[in-house]
């Protein structure tokens, strides 16, 4: 009895289960119209391993659009690093003329931030094109000692353009220098000049903020006599850049102020700052010619230039 009861509730058991399979089957199973819908899908999905119709006409259109936006591959200048468009050096030879580099006296050593370095709009290389006694090396202060540091007589002669509380303005070490003021302690010493001896000085090319930076990390550069300039632009005219106050100027207009405080203006060391004015316009003017993108906006000095113009 026991086991007519089990087979009973087995067969049971399949007659019940076997429907509700069936159903579920037919539910699952894909109407004509969704079997439709997929062999008309089918025509616009490529083989496995290649690329659809969709696709395909997408990167067309794409192609298409970056032909009228994208510029060809421009050549560029070895030695300035700039388009052919913009070269630095024919801004400079322009603005020097037949006479060719300035001969200053007081040397220009340039350190240059690694950041810097990489900008291509940068203004050191106009000192370095039209200064004959010019320097321009570059550092990575994070990474290794960093500039070498000069010897005891060589540091005595040399000085640091920076605008600190206690520095002394070029201006009077010139008028100083001009008057040829002396000084003697004793009656039985020779005199000895009270002006201070600059024959090298120091100039830190980065921006405002790195440059405090290069201060800091550069330890020998805190010993060195540091100078400021009274500049007779009152602005700026690195227009392709901002600025972070009114009197901040670019490492080509310091240079080209200090040089005019020192030497005065038979140095034509103010060709220096006309020599970075061209080099502004020029960039100006090849951004204003050049194709544009339609969704870029153009920038504040663009608009200012093609008004001006």
């Amino acid at each position: 009895p026991t086991v007519r009861f089990l087979e009973t509730r087995a067969s049971f058991s399949r007659r019940q289960t076997t429907p509700s399979r069936r159903r579920t089957a037919r539910a699952m199973r894909p109407s004509a119209t969704a079997m439709t819908a997929a062999a008309s899908s089918s025509a616009s999905v490529a083989p496995r391993g290649g690329k659809s119709a969709a696709v395909q006409a997408y990167e067309a259109r794409k192609r298409a659009q970056d032909a009228t936006t994208i510029r060809p591959q421009r050549r560029t200048c070895a030695h300035c690093r700039r388009a052919v468009a913009t070269c630095v050096c024919d801004a400079v030879k322009k603005t020097l003329g037949a006479s060719g580099k300035i001969q200053n006296k007081t040397r220009v050593w340039i350190l240059q931030d690694r950041h810097e370095f990489f900008r291509a709009l940068g203004s050191a290389a106009v000192c370095d094109l039209a200064l004959e006694n010019c320097d321009v090396e570059w550092y990575d202060v994070k990474f290794g000692p960093g500039p070498r540091r000069p010897g005891e007589e060589e540091m005595a002669r040399m000085g640091l353009l920076w605008p600190d509380d206690d520095a002394v303005d070029l201006a009077e070490i010139a008028v100083a220098r001009d008057e040829g003021s002396y000084a003697a302690d004793d009656d039985d010493e020779a005199p000895t000049p009270t002006t201070p001896q600059l024959d090298a000085l120091i100039v830190l090319d980065s921006t405002w903020h790195r440059a405090k930076g290069m201060y800091y990390r550069i330890p020998w550069l805190a010993e060195l006599k540091k100078y400021k300039i009274s500049p007779k632009r009152g602005e700026s005219n690195y227009r392709i850049r901002k600025q972070p106050a009114p009197g901040c100027l670019s490492t080509a207009e310091c240079v080209a102020e200090a040089l005019v405080a020192l030497e005065g203006e038979s140095s034509r060391a103010w060709l220096v700052a006309d020599a970075f004015d061209a080099m502004i316009d020029n960039q100006l003017e090849a951004e204003a010619a050049a194709p544009r993108n339609p969704r870029r906006r153009k920038s504040a000095a663009l608009i200012a230039h093609e008004a001006s113009s």
